[in-house]
C-alpha cells in the first residue's frame, strides 16, 4: 500500500487552525484578568472554594466509571487466564 503525503490543502488547514487558536487565546487571557480581580474579594474566595468542590464532584463520576470498567476487565482477564491454566479432564 502506498502512503499519500500531505497536500497543500492539509497544510493550509493546519496553519489556519493554529492561527485561529492563537488569535482566540488573546480574548480568553483578557477574561482571566477580570476573573482574578473579581475573585480577589472575600466573597470571591468562598466562590473559588465552591468551584473547586464542584470540579472535584464532577471529576468523581468519570473516575468511578473508569475504575469500574477497569476492575471488571481485569477480573474477566484473570478468570480467563485461570480457566486456560486448568487442565481439562
Amino acid at each position: 500500500m502506498v502512503m499519500r503525503s500531505f497536500g497543500w490543502r492539509t497544510a493550509l488547514g493546519v496553519v489556519l487552525v493554529v492561527a485561529w487558536l492563537v488569535v482566540a487565546a488573546a480574548p480568553a487571557d483578557a477574561q482571566c484578568v477580570m476573573c482574578r480581580t473579581a475573585l480577589d474579594t472575600p466573597e470571591g474566595r468562598m466562590m473559588i472554594a465552591a468551584l473547586r468542590d464542584g470540579i472535584l464532584l464532577l471529576l468523581a463520576a468519570p473516575f468511578a466509571a473508569f475504575g469500574c470498567v477497569a476492575y471488571f476487565a481485569v477480573r474477566s482477564q484473570r478468570q480467563l487466564a485461570s480457566q486456560q491454566e486448568e487442565p481439562e479432564a
